[in-house]
């Protein structure tokens, strides 16, 4: 049995060897292009990796850019705010300021026309001056 085999071997051993040859080979150029192919979607995901980190980058920096314009803008919409009212409290004094000065006007032309005999009402020449004046009728 052992020589059946022996030559049964010998018989197919140059087929035998080309068949594992070839095998090998096969073997050989299939990892070799699965490495190269790994290598190439490794470098095309490196890639992916690298536009992606510059994109985060740029939007981070846009986002800082128009953060600080809102910061520019808030600050300017506070500074007029401050102005505004500054002038309304100011506008407010001066009203205020006009309104007892009116007060004290129309007292005193009152009190004036009595003085002079002339009406007993406030509609003499001082009081109706006066008025004229508050109203902002002024000659």
């Amino acid at each position: 049995m052992q020589a059946k085999v022996i030559k049964w071997l010998l018989k197919w051993l140059p087929e035998i060897i080309f068949v594992v040859v070839l095998a090998v080979l096969v073997g050989v150029a299939y990892h070799s292009g699965f490495k190269a192919a790994h290598a190439e979607q490794q470098t095309v995901i490196d890639q992916m990796k690298l536009d992606a980190a510059e994109e985060k980058a740029a939007a981070a920096k846009a986002y800082a850019e128009k953060m600080e314009e809102i910061r520019q803008l808030d600050a300017e919409v506070n500074r007029i705010k401050g102005e505004v009212e500054q002038n309304a409290l100011n506008m407010k004094a001066d009203v205020e300021r006009r309104k007892i000065k009116n007060k004290q006007g129309i007292e005193n032309a009152i009190a004036q026309d009595k003085q002079d005999a002339v009406c007993i009402d406030g509609l003499g020449d001082n009081g109706l001056r006066q008025y004229r004046h508050a109203l902002g009728y002024d000659d």
